[in-house]
């Protein structure tokens, strides 16, 4: 199934591509995603007076840390763990527009093939401020590190949203959920790749 899907991806990318050098005025449309530690291009093309079909490509370059700390009579504790998540996603979406000329409320779905390094790094320490004073230091130190390499990760998503256009400007705002097929081992460690992530965009770009 994962290979079947990265194909239809594949394949699908190349005819929408192929095809826009026929595409009329007005029907074409590039929108580039903002900072956000997702970024990406994508390329929409008007079918029909209320729906497009586009296709997008993401780069991943995104970190989540969490850091805690402890003290009770003398004894000192603390942890942190930092998930990096990065690599490449290709995705096909079609939209289903209120308003004729892709613009209003809309409505989305697709599908998505992409592969990513995912890496984990864990460590905690403890000490005691009483062995400390009496010069005899007790503590201890732990390190580890957890990595996937080449993780693939396919999948569809279904969301919506709303497009606000100024001429041939135009901001995207979009939500939904991303229903992914990823190993669960590397899901343990990188709950944005789970099946049922949710997903809030804002993209910008123009109209032509």
């Amino acid at each position: 199934m994962k290979n079947t899907s990265f194909q239809f991806v594949l394949t699908a990318t190349f005819v929408l591509l192929a095809t826009a050098i026929f595409a009329q005025k007005n029907t074409l449309t590039f929108t580039p995603l903002p900072l956000t530690g997702k970024l990406g291009l994508q390329y929409e093309r008007k079918i029909s007076p209320h729906q497009t079909l586009s296709v997008e490509w993401q780069h991943w370059e995104s970190s989540k840390r969490n850091s805690s700390a402890f003290a009770f009579f003398g004894f000192i504790s603390s942890s942190s763990n930092a998930t990096t998540i990065s690599g490449n996603r290709l995705s096909l979406t079609g939209r289903l527009y209120a308003k004729k000329g892709a613009r209003g409320w809309f409505g989305e779905g697709g599908l998505y093939a992409g592969k990513f390094d995912v890496k984990k790094v864990e460590s905690s320490s403890s000490w005691s401020v009483w062995g400390f004073l009496e010069g005899d230091f007790f503590g201890s130190e732990t390190h580890k590190v957890t990595r996937y390499d080449n993780v693939r990760s396919h999948g569809f998503k279904l969301g919506g949203g709303y497009r606000k256009q100024i001429k041939s400007f135009l901001i995207d705002y979009s939500a939904g959920l991303e229903m992914s097929d990823t190993r669960s081992e590397v899901v343990k460690i990188a709950p944005r790749l789970r099946f049922g992530a949710p997903y809030a965009r804002i993209q910008m770009g123009f109209q032509f």
